[in-house]
């Protein structure tokens, strides 16, 4: 196992909220509940957080061209 899978599991497991990931063993530690972070040597530890966004607006991407159009040369359009 690796530190990505280690983590993707977690964020599968409905239950998980962080993980811990020993390189050493290659072993993962889904956890229910996490306390303050500490430094343990070759161990990766991280938080699942899900969120969502929504717009605050929505805004048109549609371009608005001048009314005033010149002929180019070879009958070519310029806006």
């Amino acid at each position: 196992m690796t530190a990505s899978q280690c983590r993707l599991a977690c964020v599968a497991n409905d239950r998980c909220i962080g993980f811990t990931y020993m390189k050493r063993k290659s072993q993962c530690w889904l956890k229910g509940a996490v306390s303050a972070p500490r430094y343990g040597e070759g161990m990766i530890s991280g938080l699942k957080k899900m969120t969502t966004f929504a717009p605050t607006s929505i805004i048109s991407l549609e371009m608005k061209f001048s009314t005033s159009v010149a002929e180019r040369p070879g009958g070519a359009r310029s806006i």
